[in-house]
C-alpha cells in the first residue's frame, strides 16, 4: 500500500531524564533516545505506524489529524 501523508507535523526536542525526547505535538506521540536523531527515528517510527493504523483501519479520518 502506497499512502503520501502532506500534512506538516511539529515536533519539539527536548532533554528528560538524561535522554533526547522528541515530541510531535500535533499527534501527542513521543520518541526517545541518546541522540535526537535516536529520538526523531523511533518517533517517526511511531507517526507511520499510527497513520498506517488509521488508513488501515478507516477508525478516524486521516485529514483530521
Amino acid at each position: 500500500m502506497e499512502f503520501t501523508f502532506s500534512k506538516q507535523l511539529h515536533y519539539l526536542i527536548h532533554e528528560a531524564d538524561g535522554e533526547r525526547v522528541a515530541h510531535c505535538l500535533d499527534l501527542d506521540l513521543v520518541g526517545s533516545g541518546e541522540t535526537n536523531d535516536e529520538a526523531i527515528a523511533e518517533l517517526n517510527s511511531a507517526v507511520r505506524a499510527l497513520v498506517y493504523f488509521a488508513v488501515k483501519t478507516q477508525t478516524f479520518d486521516i485529514d483530521s489529524m
